[in-house]
């Protein structure tokens, strides 16, 4: 079974070794302006959706924690 470690290095590692493409938003970068824009876009549109998703996902582990300790406080109060 792979742990969340052994991901976190395999990314890491193809990462390391990807050839990447050097964006210089210079005007002799190549980029034209419109996609430009639409990389900034992208850009903040991912950046969005990532932050929902992970404040969703706190949410869930914070509901979870409480549904845990109420789970063990009716089990505590059935045994009494």
């Amino acid at each position: 079974m792979w742990t969340r470690r052994t991901y976190v290095f395999l990314i890491i590692i193809f990462l390391c070794m990807a050839d990447h493409v050097n964006v210089k938003f210079s005007e002799g970068s190549g980029l034209a302006p419109e996609m430009r824009l639409v990389l900034m876009f992208c850009l903040a549109a991912f950046t969005l959706l990532f932050v929902y998703l992970l404040n969703k996902r706190l949410k869930m582990e914070k509901t979870e924690r409480e549904l845990e300790l109420l789970y063990r406080t009716v089990q505590r109060d059935n045994r009494m």
